[in-house]
């Protein structure tokens, strides 16, 4: 089963393709703090479309994240970095496929 420690390694590595692997297929990724930041939120849906986002992201150099801590194996507290925009942001794996990867993940203001 994927952990959020998983999830946290690969966006701290920046690597797109290892954050897409960790999804199912089918797996929608929400992320609601850009709205706090004057953004449109972030949805995306299926394990390509997550690789995509993240590989735009790490590209053009749209997010970043500093100062991870693990809750436990669904959720992960850090300060996400929207351009100029800083603020403490939860990760939460909801649910998993029967392969375990992850199935639905959100993003918060914590």
């Amino acid at each position: 089963m994927v952990t959020i420690a998983q999830y946290i390694d690969a966006r701290e590595k920046k690597d797109s393709r290892l954050l897409g692997s960790l999804f199912a297929f089918d797996a929608t990724y929400r992320d609601f703090c850009p709205e706090i930041a004057g953004m449109a939120k972030y949805h995306c849906h299926g394990k390509e479309g997550i690789d995509m986002f993240f590989r735009n992201l790490f590209v053009f150099n749209k997010f970043s994240m500093t100062d991870p801590e693990i809750l436990n194996d669904k959720e992960a507290l850090f300060v996400a970095i929207y351009g100029s925009f800083y603020l403490v942001a939860v990760a939460t794996i909801l649910d998993y496929d029967q392969d375990g990867n992850i199935r639905s993940m959100t993003v918060r203001p914590a």
